[in-house]
């Protein structure tokens, strides 16, 4: 069976996709077009997708020659329709896993930019917070750094990781500038580079909650709430013992808020004033 073959190098590990399709590799490479480059001798790690031979349309992701898994499950028959959803969090995965959490924390969140101030958003599946980041950057003249991984450093500053936006099309209006790209169940938005951000001091933590019924507001957190709230927002193999004291540093010096919100353009401005006097 032909095989089509991708290589992305992320944070300098060079890692391998092989699939039986040209479409989900070009959907790979789009969704990871700033980490593309040539297949080199040195791969750190091949994720191989190959079809499950008991059922049509559907795939088992492998790594290494083993059955893949993602939050304890194999990744034995996956339906088409999310197969690019699951190769995200096994390749990207695999390279944040390979970082040292002593080094640079890592976290499931969006990251924004303006004036030399960056703001972590966090928030549960569900909330937004991925259309929050988006709106910040398309309307509100904030600049991109991540949508899904955040990258922090030791001396409090916020790191680009430049993959595209997983996004639900039409609930934030966009122009015909940001390119967009579907398979399956999997919409991904390319932010125009112009709106890329660079490494950037951490201003302000955001935790955001969807709440239907509410208007936008947005309320000072503890300390003690939001360091709970970050180390459980960890990802990847963290080293406990040496984050701990670092995030517990981050909330001490940097303020939390929580976003309540029934309309993300109304939630972002709210930040946006905040921040401007931070």
């Amino acid at each position: 069976m032909q095989q089509y073959k991708s290589c992305y190098n992320m944070f300098d590990i060079n890692l391998c996709l092989e699939t039986p399709h040209a479409e989900i590799n070009d959907f790979c490479d789009y969704m990871w077009q700033e980490f593309v480059c040539s297949i080199p001798p040195n791969i750190a790690a091949t994720i191989k997708v190959l079809p499950y031979v008991d059922k049509k349309k559907c795939y088992t992701i492998f790594k290494q020659g083993k059955i893949a898994t993602d939050q304890g499950g194999e990744l034995r028959e996956l339906p088409y329709a999310i197969l690019t959803k699951a190769l995200e969090n096994i390749v990207s995965g695999h390279a944040i896993n390979q970082i040292d959490k002593r080094e640079i924390i890592t976290l499931h969140s969006g990251v924004v930019s303006k004036n030399n101030k960056g703001i972590l958003i966090l928030g549960e599946s569900g909330d937004g917070k991925s259309t929050f980041t988006l709106e910040m950057v398309a309307h509100h003249d904030w600049l991109y750094l991540t949508d899904e991984v955040g990258l922090l450093d030791n001396n409090f500053n916020l790191l680009p990781f430049l993959k595209t936006i997983s996004y639900q099309p039409g609930i934030v209006q966009l122009d015909d500038k940001w390119m967009s790209k579907q398979l399956g169940m999997d919409h991904q938005l390319a932010v125009p580079k112009k709106k890329y951000g660079e490494p950037v001091p951490l201003k302000g933590i955001f935790f955001i909650k969807y709440a239907p019924e509410s208007p936008p507001a947005i309320a000072p957190i503890k300390r003690s709430e939001s360091l709970a709230r970050l180390l459980n927002a960890q990802i990847g193999r963290a080293k406990y013992v040496a984050t701990v004291e670092h995030m517990a540093e981050i909330v001490r010096r940097v303020n939390s808020y929580q976003i309540m919100h029934n309309d993300a353009t109304e939630a972002a401005c709210l930040v946006t004033e905040l921040m401007e006097t931070e």
